[in-house]
Formats: structure tokens, C-alpha cells, sequence
């Protein structure tokens, strides 16, 4: 019981952060909030797994940004 009450926190702590972050960024453009969400979640997960390596995770978000902008380079191009 102990074990599902502790997966359960860590998952909501995920959803909670994400949303929060998801929304700040809204601030600049509404649009951006739920990919930013999205993102948020999935490095967020990436920490959780990896037992906190913020490595792990700022790879994965230098992987996301360089994507983004050759995407947003190559969509004018």
C-alpha cells in the first residue's frame, strides 16, 4: 500500500509541475501551454526514471530545442 500512495504522489507531483509550468509559460503565448506541458511531462518522467540525473534531462532538452530549431529553420527554407 505504501509503495502505490508514493507512485501515486510522485505522479501527481509530475502533473501538478507541469501544468504550472506550462501555464507560466503561457504568459508569453497561449498557444505554447500545452506543448509546453507536454515537454514539461516528458522531462519530467525522463528525471523520475533515471532517479534524478539532470543530465539525462538536459540532454533530452538540448535534443528537444536543436529539433525545434531546425524545424523552425527549415519550415522557411
Amino acid at each position: 500500500m505504501e509503495n502505490q500512495s508514493f507512485w501515486k504522489a510522485k505522479t501527481a507531483g509530475l502533473l501538478i509541475a507541469s501544468i504550472l509550468f506550462g501555464l507560466l509559460h503561457g504568459l508569453n503565448s497561449f498557444r505554447s501551454v500545452i506543448p509546453v506541458t507536454v515537454v514539461s511531462l516528458f522531462l519530467g518522467y525522463v528525471w523520475q526514471k533515471t532517479d534524478g540525473n539532470t543530465a539525462a534531462s538536459a540532454w533530452m532538452y538540448g535534443l528537444y530545442d536543436a529539433m525545434a530549431i531546425a524545424l523552425a529553420y527549415f519550415a522557411y527554407v
